[in-house]
């Protein structure tokens, strides 16, 4: 037992060493401490614990709550008493006194007194009892072996001395595990599964059923069913009988709904809505009529507009005390501290202002992940502290923290329960969190698992560079991805499986599929080199066999419900791996124009200066236009090359994405110019296409020529983009 105990701790701090010499020293002494420092138990100085209660109902409920919790969690139930406190009564002698008040009058959401005798927790509602009750629990066990509270995160507070209000009403952390029933009260954060009634644009849900023209906004002079008339007699009506059918009024347990407009321009300028104000672009005259009547109707229950399109400007009237307004924090730059000298905060802070005129029920619709890619690690949570101190600081009284949503993303579990955190106390230490959660989470792997994502929370707040909401892996490695440092990580986490067993095992399993769909994209990014997914030979890119390795280890992910998709537009892990399973079957791709020059004669799309896209023998996945596609909107793109080193080759082919609802187009014409001289005009009815891509082959004879010349024009289209993957030369 002893010599495979030792095998293991060799095991896990080599991998350790492995991973850790990349990184800064403070990690590192952090990460051997833990590892290595014995755990010594002592003697606790006192048999166990009487939980006690002031004589009142709620008290007595959540007494008995935490009573049945405790003893649940002994294996000796003798150790957990419950008792009344009265004036006859005192507690037994050499057991801890745990007692609970839950009292509307208490001027803070919690108070904490503690000794050495007694633990005296006090909670303003509900909603607080609850949440710090686990938090009692939780601190007892870390010090009580007796005390098993492995099931649920660790506790986010020390139970010192303290009264506090939480520092937002509204908290959500909208991560998977968030969206548990069970689990946001244990967070304490809110939920829109449970708390919402009618939540974002699903109020035409409510009213679609009901064939009634009326419903529906009239728009230069015609109904049109993609829009609502929020000033029309049946639709109160209809959102009024939904809310007392479902929800009650209110009296019992009080709900939020969200009244807000179809997601579109489009406005009812009927002669009820124009009446109220509305005007062909502003719509908040009818919709805050409409809040402010079903909030003086069902006074218990909470209505919310939001500031978003048509209703971005506020009512000319004071909202009332149970309604208030959600803000999209979109236009704000993300992981850095706001100030404001930047334009776009000085934006926000004079709409807050706006609003705040009208109502202090502010609610923020924020922002924590990469929308384009849940799966590779980003950090979030070092500049979202210094957001949520900022929102504190002007008046923000709830946020809404649009993460992953329904799908997994890497360390969802920690972001959620540190964000959580943050809500309640913006000052609360984000690295004690992390460590916390990932040490009682992985109690092997915590340690390495917390050392990689802190290093990237530091050396990118180091930079003091805002991230992008939408960002493919070559952005991902342009500002705070190391691919070094993540394939250490990634190769570091590889070793330590085969030692971890149980829940452990099945929790960090998960997250290495994960890490295993960045691996891949490196991969595909890099293209050749050490981590590149293939190596030139010619005029032929040669796919690695390692890559059909990666491939199937992400294949795992079918075994988890949550990891079908990997971004927010519903991208699939099924369509990446299938991709990339044709990819390996090739085993080839062939193009002359490996490794030769191409120029850029057109003024290129942000982030795609460089053409080096177009012939680097990668193909581009046609699900993602971020995979292996260059981009470009302008009004031509105009390419350059040489024939120098093409003289035997005489086929063009070009291969296009076609999603229209992207705006992705082919090419509304082609043309080619041989030595300035014009060759060749392709019409885009020559141009095939086939599912998402659009492609077509060229006869040129390259040994006739120097130069060549290709200009591009894109469709006439309210959007219109080129996504070209390969400029391709081959001989056929």
């Amino acid at each position: 037992m002893i010599k495979t105990l030792t095998s293991t701790l060799e095991i896990y701090i080599t991998s350790i060493f492995k991973f850790m010499w990349l990184f800064n020293s403070r990690f590192l002494i952090v990460a051997l401490i833990l590892v290595t420092a014995p755990v010594f138990s002592s003697e606790l100085g006192f048999k166990g614990y009487v939980v006690s209660y002031s004589d009142d109902e709620k008290s007595e409920r959540w007494a008995n709550y935490l009573y049945n919790h405790l003893s649940n969690r002994a294996e000796d139930k003798t150790i957990v008493l419950l008792q009344k406190v009265s004036k006859e009564k005192s507690i037994k002698r050499g057991y801890k006194s745990l007692f609970i008040q839950v009292s509307s009058g208490l001027q803070f959401d919690y108070c904490i007194q503690n000794s050495a005798e007694q633990l005296d927790i006090r909670a303003q509602n509900d909603r607080s009892a609850l949440w710090i009750i686990y938090q009692v629990i939780g601190n007892i066990s870390i010090e009580d072996n007796r005390i098993n509270a492995a099931d649920f995160p660790p506790p986010m507070i020390n139970l010192s001395n303290s009264c506090k209000n939480f520092d937002f009403e509204y908290r959500e952390p909208h991560f998977a595990p968030n969206l548990q029933t069970d689990f946001a009260p244990i967070l304490g954060t809110n939920n829109v599964e449970t708390d919402w009634g009618i939540w974002g644009h699903n109020v035409s849900r409510i009213v679609n059923k009901y064939e009634d023209e009326n419903l529906y906004a009239l728009v230069e002079g015609k109904r049109v069913e993609s829009q609502l008339c929020f000033s029309s007699p049946q639709f109160f009506e209809h959102i009024r009988y939904f809310i007392i059918d479902n929800y009650g009024r209110g009296d019992e347990t009080s709900n939020y709904f969200m009244i807000s407009p179809q997601d579109n321009n489009l406005v009812c300028t009927c002669s009820e809505c124009s009446k109220l104000g509305n005007t062909s672009s502003n719509a908040t005259p009818a919709v805050s009529k409409l809040v402010l009547r079903l909030s003086e109707h069902f006074p218990d229950h909470r209505f919310y507009m939001t500031a978003y399109r048509t209703t971005a400007s506020p009512p000319t009237f004071k909202l009332p005390k149970n309604s208030g307004v959600f803000i999209s924090t979109i236009k704000l730059p993300k992981g850095i501290k706001l100030n404001k000298k930047q334009s776009k905060t000085s934006q926000f802070l004079n709409q807050l202002n706006e609003w705040r005129s009208i109502t202090d029920n502010i609610y923020l619709w924020d922002y924590a992940a990469n929308y384009d890619d849940y799966l590779t690690p980003i950090p979030v949570l070092f500049g979202l502290q210094q957001h949520l101190q900022f929102f504190k600081n002007n008046g923000v009284k709830g946020v809404f923290i649009n993460g992953s949503g329904y799908d997994y993303s890497s360390f969802d579990g920690m972001k959620t329960y540190v964000i959580a955190a943050l809500m309640m106390d913006t000052q609360a230490n984000v690295e004690e969190l992390c460590r916390r959660y990932f040490v009682s989470e992985f109690p092997v792997s915590g340690n390495l698992l917390a050392n990689y994502y802190l290093s990237l929370e530091q050396n990118y707040a180091e930079k003091n560079k805002a991230y992008n909401l939408y960002g493919g892996m070559r952005d991902n490695l342009k500002t705070y991805l190391d691919a070094t440092k993540f394939i250490t990580f990634y190769e570091a986490v590889e070793t330590l499986l085969p030692i971890i067993r149980g829940e452990e095992w099945n929790k960090l399993l998960k997250l290495y599929t994960t890490l295993t769909f960045t691996r891949l994209q490196i991969a595909y990014t890099t293209t050749t080199g050490k981590w590149g997914y293939g190596i030139v030979n010619g005029n032929k890119l040669i796919v690695k066999p390692e890559i059909s390795e990666y491939v199937n280890l992400l294949g795992r992910y079918v075994a988890y419900s949550d990891m079908a998709n990997y971004d927010e537009i519903g991208n699939t892990l099924e369509e990446y791996t299938a991709e990339w399973n044709a990819l390996i079957a090739k085993h080839s791709f062939q193009n002359a124009l490996l490794g030769e020059k191409i120029e850029l004669l057109s003024k290129p799309d942000e982030g795609f200066e460089s053409v080096s896209l177009l012939n680097d023998g990668t193909p581009g996945f046609p699900q993602d236009y971020l995979q292996g596609w260059y981009l470009f909107s302008g009004d031509k793109l105009q390419l350059q090359f040489s024939t120098t080193n093409l003289q035997n080759t005489n086929t063009l082919r070009l291969r296009f994405l076609n999603n229209p609802r992207q705006g992705l187009l082919s090419p509304e014409k082609i043309e080619i110019l041989a030595d300035g001289k014009p060759l060749k005009m392709i019409a885009s009815n020559k141009i095939k296409i086939v599912g998402n891509t659009a492609s077509c082959d060229i006869d040129i004879d390259f040994s006739k020529m120097k130069n060549v010349v290709i200009k591009m024009t894109p469709k006439e289209a309210k959007k219109s983009i080129i996504a070209c993957d390969e400029v391709q030369i081959l001989k056929l």
